[in-house]
């Protein structure tokens, strides 16, 4: 695993003219004022990336070359922005935002080097756990006598006359009430995960080198959230989900689409999003439950799903089944439960002494 290389930098934001920053009580513009409000702090990761080698191959060489077969994770990079507000108690600007984006992320696995992981998992030895039996303690019973249960019915009178009604703490809540702030606003965005799985090409003998055979992807994925005083808004959505089938060729010419959304690449609105969702959480201490925004309800949630188009073919389907066959053959298969079960040692050592006690009976 290469972490690769981080880079962190803090500065304000500035102009576009290049000017130095300007104190935000001294701008004239709002919208600058509210530019210029926040302490920026940017995060870079780049090149990070995953080699699986065996023996005779060089993770140097990989490295390197930063697109090879053996990369599990090609090279990828990371941004990230966190702004702090300089004001604390401002209703209109939230105290952090943070925003951030993953470009690509390229992944590729074959069978073979799957069920090798798995073999070098399962070769780990993990310490075993040793459990000891839980000893209760008694717990010592109590008798209060009766007399300190009594209450007293002028105190409890005095109690009720101070306690305030629900409604009129309500009605000074509401008053007392002059808008939420919002701690967090968070974004963030992944334009494409592509998932290539690869075959050996020969069943027979694993070390041939791998052929591609499915590729997955994800378009487009996309989660903002703000975390307010007494709410949380969620939403997120992904555009499109793709696989295509590299070993057979589509009209276009391209590897054979078997399973994508049916979308207008012109029109960007939400509709045209595979999967959209909208999740809102409250409680009823808010003072706004019963407005229009919430109707006294905590939990809300909107999810919205477009047409998918599936294609398929007879050969393709039969090279699916024949590649879940191949990895079903792979797997590795408990042996207790095809072994037939030996008795314990010691009933086999009692047996045997049974039998050489044991005296013969002779007929007369």
């Amino acid at each position: 695993m290469d972490l690769g290389h981080l880079t962190l930098k803090r500065g304000t934001k500035s102009d576009d003219s290049g000017e130095e920053f300007v104190p935000a009580k001294k701008a004239k513009d709002i919208k600058d004022a509210r530019e210029k409000s926040y302490t920026q702090f940017k995060l870079k990761l780049e090149d990070i990336q995953l080699i699986y080698v065996n023996q005779n191959e060089s993770w140097e060489n990989a490295r390197k070359e930063k697109n090879t077969r053996i990369h599990l994770i090609q090279p990828m990079e990371l941004e990230l922005d966190v702004d702090k507000c300089i004001y604390n108690d401002d209703a209109v600007l939230p105290a952090w935002k943070v925003a951030g984006n993953i470009p690509s992320v390229d992944l590729r696995l074959s069978d073979t080097r799957l069920f090798r992981i798995m073999q070098h998992i399962q070769s780990i030895p993990f310490p075993k756990s040793k459990t000891s039996a839980i000893v209760q303690a008694p717990v010592d019973v109590e008798s209060v006598p009766a007399q300190s249960l009594v209450i007293n019915t002028e105190e409890t009178l005095e109690a009720v006359e101070g306690i305030t009604s629900v409604k009129k703490t309500k009605e000074k809540k509401k008053k007392e009430f002059k808008g939420q702030l919002t701690q967090l606003e968070a974004m963030f965005t992944l334009d494409k995960i592509d998932l290539h799985i690869d075959k050996a090409a020969n069943e027979i003998n694993d070390k041939d080198k791998d052929e591609p055979f499915l590729c997955l992807t994800l378009e487009s994925i996309n989660a903002n959230t703000k975390i307010k005083t007494f709410d949380m808004e969620l939403n997120a959505s992904l555009a499109n989900f793709i696989v295509y089938h590299q070993q057979f060729i589509g009209k276009d010419n391209q590897p054979l689409r078997l399973l994508s959304a049916q979308l207008d690449k012109q029109n960007t609105t939400e509709k045209q999003k595979l999967v959209s969702l909208k999740f809102l959480h409250t409680s009823q201490k808010n003072p706004l439950f019963s407005s229009s925004t919430y109707n006294e309800i905590e939990n809300k949630a909107d999810v919205h799903f477009s047409k998918l188009v599936v294609t398929l073919q007879l050969e393709v389907l039969l090279s699916i089944f024949k590649f879940q066959d191949s990895l079903m053959k792979k797997l590795p298969k408990d042996i207790t439960d095809n072994q037939i079960k030996e008795p314990p040692k010691e009933e086999v050592k009692a047996i045997e002494n049974n039998e050489k006690t044991e005296k013969p009976i002779k007929k007369n």
